[in-house]
């Protein structure tokens, strides 16, 4: 099907992702992201979140949290690119704690250590990964990138290396209510 952008297999994406994003995996199961240089992303070097049922046509009740699960993200180089040259990324990870068996490991940061925004760091993947629990309904809809606009709750707390939040070494993040439309991010006001 050479109209729809079918080559070899590969489709080619045609919704919009969040600009400034080295590598996203929006709802997928089972991705390995491994020996990559991801680097010099402004926004995020890996993005990964869930995506609701509904925005995928799919009402039936017992589908509604089967997206984002066993992703693994190791041996990469974060932060650092082909010829060694350090090129940060503003955030190494960015994920909204959803899922089962989601892990980030064994990878080399430019800072020495791994900046995220999780708000607990998911066991090992030898150890099963990331344990599933639904995010309350407020901050599923506000960090989510995939966040419809017409969200009535919101969160007033901004994660460390979220999109639209500003992480600067050394300084706390601003707190920056990014504006959404659909399935895309504008900039900080």
């Amino acid at each position: 099907m050479k109209e729809r952008g079918y080559i070899n297999g590969t489709v080619c994406p045609v919704v919009p992702t969040p600009v400034g994003t080295g590598v996203l995996i929006a709802g997928g199961n089972f991705d390995s992201t491994d020996h990559n240089w991801i680097y010099d992303n402004w926004r995020c070097g890996t993005m990964q979140f869930w995506v609701p049922a509904a925005l995928r046509d799919e009402y039936d009740p017992t589908l509604q949290n089967d997206t984002s699960h066993h992703n693994h993200t190791t041996h990469n180089m974060m932060g650092i690119a082909r010829d060694g040259a350090i090129a940060h990324n503003s955030s190494d990870h960015w994920w909204d704690d959803q899922g089962n068996g989601n892990c980030w490991e064994d990878n080399t940061y430019s800072r020495g250590t791994q900046t995220d925004n999780f708000t607990v760091q998911p066991p090992s993947c030898a150890d099963g990964g990331s344990v599933f629990t639904p995010a309350p309904r407020s901050r599923t809809r506000a960090s989510s990138p995939a966040a419809s606009t017409t969200a009535t709750t919101r969160t007033s707390r901004t994660l460390r290396g979220a999109p639209g939040s500003t992480t600067r070494p050394g300084r706390s993040p601003r707190r920056v209510r990014p504006t959404r439309t659909p399935a895309t991010w504008s900039s900080p006001r």
